[in-house]
């Protein structure tokens, strides 16, 4: 399971740090209308809504919980008291992961973005640690890199308006892969690049308001 965060904006591939309960089958819907809603919905609460392909309106597909403040249990009692469905329930997967890292090239003329996603280790070797104190290891972050190149491709802004961007590019670099390529030093991790389609979103990307890539997942925390 992963997300990637890109720009200031969240791609996910479920459910890491969430407990979802599933209302619609995603087939209902139409592609590439998924939105997040949290207006109105208790700290920790989001609506995943999309619009039907059988009527012109939104509807709720999904309900996640936030699984740092909603235990499984407080979960389904606020579903059942608000009259969702909870049959589908499904508890978030181990803790979530995420690591920020600035952007480091733009393609002006092509609305592009490219930066290193994840980091492992610097140039030297020295291992990078998240915001909690957690080392990605190589196996982890090429599965999540591997899993989102094949689930999603997209990003939202702000985690609520889907396709605003698409991967273009994705290279998992690891020891093993330099030394195949003759490369005796470098960063180990993800370098990805992104095509904004949205003309808003890139102007805040060129002003600096978006400015750093971030990649998350889930991750079972080592004993030190």
């Amino acid at each position: 399971m992963c997300s990637a965060e890109v720009l200031g904006h969240n791609v996910e591939v479920p459910y890491p740090g969430e407990h979802a309960a599933r209302q619609k089958k995603p087939s209902l819907f139409v592609e590439d209308s998924f939105i997040r809603r949290t207006e109105g919905m208790p700290e920790g609460v989001t609506l995943i809504m999309a619009r039907l392909k059988s009527e012109d309106r939104l509807a709720v597909q999904s309900v996640r919980f936030a699984s740092t403040l909603w235990t499984p249990g407080k979960a389904k009692k606020w579903l059942e008291a608000e009259d969702y469905r909870i049959g589908s329930f499904e508890e978030a997967v181990t803790k979530s992961w995420s690591v920020a890292v600035p952007i480091s090239k733009l393609a002006e003329d092509k609305m592009l973005a490219f930066g290193w996603a994840s980091v492992i280790a610097d140039e030297k070797g020295n291992a990078v640690v998240d915001h909690q104190a957690d080392r990605i290891s190589v196996p982890e972050l090429e599965k999540a890199a591997y899993d989102y190149v094949q689930s999603s491709r997209q990003s939202t802004e702000m985690h609520d308006r889907l396709g605003v961007a698409e991967l273009v590019e994705s290279c998992m670099i690891t020891p093993e892969k330099r030394e195949a390529m003759g490369m005796t030093e470098g960063i180990t991790g993800w370098w990805v690049g992104f095509r904004v389609v949205d003309p808003e979103v890139w102007q805040k990307v060129k002003d600096g308001i978006y400015n750093e890539f971030s990649i998350g997942g889930s991750a079972k925390r080592k004993a030190r």
